[in-house]
C-alpha cells in the first residue's frame, strides 16, 4: 500500500489524540488504567461497527472476530502487555486498503487509527507515578 500524504496527516491527528487522551487519563488516580481498557472496548465496538455498516457476510465475520480478539485478549493479559494489542491492531490497520481487507469506512479511519493505536501504545508503556 502506497503511504499518502493525507494519509500521513490522518495518522498525526490520531496520534495527537492518542497523546492528549494519555493526558487525560493521567489527571485521575486509576483513570489511566480504566482508560487503557475503555479504548481497548472502544477498538472492538468500531471494528464491529465498521463490519455491520458494511453489509458483507465477510466484512462483518472479521471485523468482528478481530473486536472479539482485542476484547478476548484486553481481559485476560496482564496490564504491562496490553499494549501488544494496540500495536498488533495497527497491523491489522495496514492492512485495510483496496488489496487487502475491504471492509468499508472512511479512507482516513485506518490511518487515523493506527496513529492512534502507536502513540497510545507508546504513551501506556510508561505507567502513571
Amino acid at each position: 500500500m502506497r503511504t499518502r500524504p493525507h494519509h500521513l496527516v490522518a495518522f498525526t491527528a490520531g496520534a495527537v489524540l492518542a497523546l492528549a487522551a494519555d493526558r487525560v487519563a493521567r489527571t485521575d488516580p486509576g483513570g489511566w488504567e480504566r482508560a487503557t481498557q475503555a479504548n481497548l472496548g472502544a477498538i472492538a465496538a468500531v471494528e464491529v461497527g465498521f463490519g455491520l455498516v458494511d453489509g458483507r457476510t465477510l466484512p462483518v465475520v472479521a471485523e468482528t472476530a478481530a473486536g472479539a480478539a482485542t476484547l478476548v485478549a484486553a481481559a485476560r493479559l496482564p496490564a504491562r502487555h496490553r499494549p501488544l494489542l494496540l500495536v498488533a491492531h495497527a497491523a491489522w490497520d495496514a492492512l485495510h486498503h483496496p488489496r487487502g481487507i475491504t471492509t468499508r469506512m472512511p479512507w482516513w479511519y485506518p490511518a487515523m487509527c493506527a496513529g492512534f493505536d502507536l502513540a497510545y501504545a507508546a504513551a501506556v508503556r510508561r505507567p502513571p507515578a
